[in-house]
């Protein structure tokens, strides 16, 4: 037989008083596998949720700059998540934030950070940044624990954003996109490429991913 299905939602988070201008928003993984979730306003105002919390909590932090984006990575179980220009942080089981130092580069120099095949990425406006295999937060270049960086030479225009996939990453550029995949080569780790018929982002708005299927949806100056 054959009929209708209604889909419904079920409210699992409350509202936050006064606020209507959320961007962004997700959840994140601790170092105990605790859940919680966080958003971001147009404001600039980052907001999380533990799972024991009743109601959301802000948690921005005095000095973040103005128009500061945030880029996010879960490696070892824990979320990490980078201000822009500004600082590296991971999220505490109370909902809390706590800094972390990026050993080998300066976070303050950082767009953002990605996470891909076991490894914690960082990225500036035009080098990709990869950390050591041992911990997940040195970037201290080294042939014995794989850790390093690279100018992306097959980008038009500055790194807007990079995404983690399967196989690698995509980088998206201002006019183009470049895929990267893992060599297995610790001295050229990676191999770089344009991807065909690609046309740049201008705002990290502008890309969606589609975890578990390995696919990247964005919008861009050529549809």
């Amino acid at each position: 037989p054959r009929g209708l299905t209604s889909v419904g939602y079920l409210n699992r988070l409350g509202a936050v008083d006064g606020v209507s201008d959320f961007k962004r928003g997700g959840t994140y993984r601790t170092a105990t596998n605790t859940l919680g979730f966080w958003a971001v306003s147009d404001s600039g105002k980052l907001y999380t949720k533990s799972w024991d919390d009743t109601s959301w909590v802000e948690r921005t932090v005095v000095g973040w700059p103005d128009g500061w984006e945030i880029s996010l990575g879960r490696i070892n179980g824990i979320t990490y998540f980078q201000v822009s220009f500004f600082g590296t942080y991971k999220f505490n089981e109370d909902g809390s934030i706590s800094a972390v130092t990026l050993t080998g580069i300066v976070s303050a120099a950082i767009k953002g950070i990605a996470v891909s095949v076991g490894r914690l990425f960082a990225y500036d406006s035009s080098t990709l940044f990869y950390c050591s295999e041992v911990d997940p937060l040195d970037f201290t270049p080294s042939l014995i624990t794989g850790a390093g960086s690279t100018k992306i030479q097959y980008t038009r225009g500055d790194i807007t954003l990079v995404e983690g996939t399967s196989f690698g990453l995509f980088i998206y550029a201002v006019e183009n996109v470049v895929a990267c995949q893992e060599t297995g080569n610790v001295a050229a780790p990676y191999l770089f490429s344009e991807v065909e018929n690609s046309a740049g982002i201008t705002s990290l708005d502008y890309v969606a991913s589609a975890p578990g299927i390995d696919a990247v949806y964005a919008f861009g100056a050529g549809g």
